[in-house]
């Protein structure tokens, strides 16, 4: 990436960026459930990739803004990088850190951390296998087709998705609990209700 574009920054009022939280994580959902839906199909997969792709541009914003969102003394301005937003390798490594931090976030703790390195690595297979999921390649020796992608751990990947998108709106009601008088958005707690099925498979409470 050119080094301007990695300069260049714009300002968003903190208010727009709640919006822009709010809705990229909606879409991120919704991506989620229409993954489930496809499920068998070797597009269910690119979903996954894409929904990974809108939680991360929706937690760089919630990073920068969160803490000027229902207290004073905070600027109201916010400073958002578009590589970030745009970048699919920076989007998809962002992703693997997340991912790579749902365990701990329930307990779970590794007995090593991932690398910057071992992340870029991940978001490379990610966005290879999105793409194989959606078109056809051809090389000197032979022809690979959507239809070719395993998709033995697709449920496995289902739960792991979605305990990343809980684990940040848990993080967001975390937030709201700890100030006076503020109450969790409503749009959250309906957000938090849609995937739960789907991030603790087998709890037939959350079914239907």
């Amino acid at each position: 990436m050119a080094r301007n574009q990695r300069e260049s920054v714009f300002p968003v009022d903190a208010e727009l960026a709640r919006e822009a939280w709010l809705s990229l994580t909606e879409n991120a959902c919704d991506l989620l459930l229409d993954s489930v839906k496809l499920e068998g199909s070797p597009r269910s997969v690119a979903l996954l990739t894409l929904c990974l792709e809108e939680a991360s541009k929706a937690t760089s914003i919630w990073t920068l803004a969160s803490p000027a969102w229902d207290r004073e003394g905070h600027s109201r301005t916010i400073l958002l990088k578009p590589w970030e937003l745009r970048s699919h390798a920076v989007k998809l490594q962002l992703a693997a850190a997340m991912t790579a931090a749902l365990g701990p976030f329930w307990g779970d703790y590794p007995t090593e951390y991932s690398t910057v390195e071992e992340d870029r690595s991940v978001a490379a297979a990610q966005n290879a296998r999105k793409m194989a999921a959606f078109y056809v390649d051809v090389s000197s020796d032979s022809v690979s087709r959507p239809a070719d992608l395993d998709l033995a751990d697709y449920r496995q990947q289902v739960e792991q998705v979605a305990g990343v998108l809980e684990m940040y709106l848990i993080q967001e009601n975390s937030r709201v609990q700890g100030i006076d008088g503020v109450v969790v958005d409503p749009r959250v707690s309906q957000m938090h209700l849609r995937i739960m099925a789907e991030a603790h498979p087998g709890m037939s409470e959350w079914e239907g």
